[in-house]
C-alpha cells in the first residue's frame, strides 16, 4: 500500500471517529440519545427516575475522567443537567451531562473543600439506558391497559345488547297492555269504587241488605244505570246496586284518566333492578319517618334521550304499583324511585299513596299532584312537565 493511500485511510478512520463521538455528545461531558416517544413521555421518565435528585457516589473511581490521587477524595455526589429537544410530535432528543463533586484534601493534609470533577461518561451512559427501559415499560403497560379497555368495552356492548334486548320484551308487553285496556274500554261499560268500605246492595235503596263491601279502585262492569244508582255485575253473575257518586266510569275513546294517560305515555327506556321496603330517612316532611317502597331503576341501553323520559316513567310506576300497594294491604305509606346514575343523570322522585290515588281517579290534577310530589332534583323532571 503506498504512503499516500495509507494517509488517506488514516485519515478517514479518524473522521468517523469524530463523526461517532458527536453523534454520542454534544458539547464535552453532554451526552444524547433521541427517543421515539413525545416529549411529555420524556418529562414523566425524568421525574420518575429523579434526575434532578443529588445522588450519593460510593466512590469516583471509575466515574471520572480526571487523573487523581483517590485517597484524597471523600463523599462524592453527583446531579444530572438534562435538556429536551423536540424533533417532532413524537420523537425527543435528551441531552444530559453529570457534574460530579467530592471533598478534596491535598496531599500536604492542609486545604480542604468541594471540587467539581468531569464524569467519563458512565453515569450518563447508565441514565440513558434506564430512560430506555422505563420507555419499554410504560409501553408494555400502555398495551396492556389497552386490551383491558378493548375487554370492557366488548362485556359493556354485550351487555347492552341484553338490556336492549329486555327493553324491546318490554316495548312489547306494554303494547299488549295498551290494547287490552283500550279494548275493554271500548267494549265494556265500567265503573271504580272511589273509597273502601262502600256497599253493595241488592235494591237500588240505602235500605237494601248489603251483598259485600268494596275496596276502593275494585272495577266492575255496569250491568244498568238509573239516576243516582249504578248496577253492577259481581263475580258470583248476580249483581248489585252502588249509589252513584261512590263510583268514578273507566272512560275510553279521547277521555282519559290519569291512569290510562300514565299507561298510554309509558316509557321503554328504564327498567327496576332492585327494590324494597323501608323507612324513609330523607327530609321530605310528607314522607319523612314512615315507611316506603323504594325502587331502583336504571336505563335501558344508551338512550340520549332518558332526561327528558324520567317524570314520564315516574308517572307510570307510580300508577303501576299504586294498584299493587291498595290491594296487598303492604303496609307502605308511599313510593320512591331513583334513578341510577352519576352526575345529571341521577335522581329522585317520591309520592304519597293517598296523593296518587286521588290522581288517579281523577280528584286531583296533572299538575297539582306532581306539586305535591318530592322531585329531586327538580330540574331532571322538569323537561316533560314543561
Amino acid at each position: 500500500m503506498s504512503s499516500k493511500l495509507l494517509k488517506t485511510a488514516v485519515l478517514l478512520l479518524f473522521t468517523i471517529g469524530l463523526l461517532s463521538t458527536a453523534a454520542a455528545q454534544n458539547d464535552v461531558g453532554t451526552y444524547q440519545r433521541e427517543f421515539d416517544h413525545p416529549i411529555d413521555d420524556l418529562k414523566q421518565a425524568l421525574v420518575a427516575l429523579h434526575a434532578d435528585e443529588t445522588q450519593r457516589l460510593p466512590t469516583v473511581r471509575g466515574f471520572v475522567s480526571d487523573n487523581l490521587a483517590i485517597g484524597e477524595y471523600e463523599r462524592p455526589y453527583y446531579q444530572f443537567e438534562t435538556e429536551l429537544v423536540p424533533r417532532n410530535a413524537n420523537r425527543t432528543l435528551l441531552r444530559i451531562k453529570a457534574r460530579v463533586t467530592a471533598w478534596h484534601t491535598d496531599s500536604a493534609g492542609g486545604q480542604q473543600e468541594y471540587r467539581s470533577l468531569n464524569s467519563n461518561g458512565r453515569l450518563e451512559s447508565e441514565f440513558l439506558d434506564r430512560v430506555t427501559d422505563y420507555l419499554v415499560r410504560i409501553d408494555s403497560d400502555l398495551t396492556g391497559r389497552i386490551s383491558s379497555l378493548e375487554k370492557m368495552l366488548a362485556d359493556l356492548q354485550a351487555k347492552t345488547g341484553d338490556l336492549e334486548k329486555q327493553r324491546d320484551e318490554l316495548a312489547g308487553q306494554n303494547k299488549g297492555m295498551e290494547s287490552a285496556l283500550q279494548s275493554q274500554s271500548q267494549e265494556r261499560n265500567e265503573r271504580t269504587v272511589l273509597r273502601s268500605g262502600t256497599r253493595i246492595l241488592d235494591r237500588p235503596s240505602t235500605a237494601g241488605r248489603t251483598l259485600l263491601a268494596a275496596e276502593r279502585d275494585d272495577l266492575f262492569e255496569v250491568a244498568s244505570e238509573r239516576p243516582g244508582w249504578t248496577e253492577v255485575k259481581l263475580e258470583n253473575g248476580a249483581t248489585g246496586w252502588i249509589p252513584a257518586g261512590e263510583t268514578k266510569a273507566v272512560p275510553g275513546g279521547s277521555d282519559q284518566t290519569a291512569l290510562s294517560a300514565a299507561l298510554k305515555e309509558k316509557p321503554k327506556s328504564f327498567v327496576v333492578t332492585r327494590e324494597m321496603v323501608m323507612q324513609f330517612l330523607g327530609d321530605w316532611p310528607s314522607l319523612h319517618g314512615q315507611k316506603a317502597l323504594f325502587l331502583y331503576a336504571q336505563p335501558v341501553g344508551l338512550s340520549h334521550r332518558e332526561a327528558t323520559e324520567k317524570l314520564s316513567y315516574v308517572k307510570q310506576l307510580f300508577a303501576d304499583r299504586y294498584r299493587d300497594a291498595v290491594h296487598s294491604d303492604a303496609g307502605y305509606s308511599g313510593l320512591v324511585v331513583i334513578f341510577v346514575g352519576s352526575g345529571e343523570k341521577s335522581g329522585v322522585a317520591a309520592a304519597r299513596l293517598d296523593d296518587i290515588g286521588m290522581w288517579i281517579n281523577g280528584r286531583m290534577p296533572d299538575n297539582e299532584f306532581l306539586k305535591r310530589c318530592s322531585l329531586d332534583p327538580p330540574e331532571l323532571f322538569r323537561s316533560v312537565h314543561h
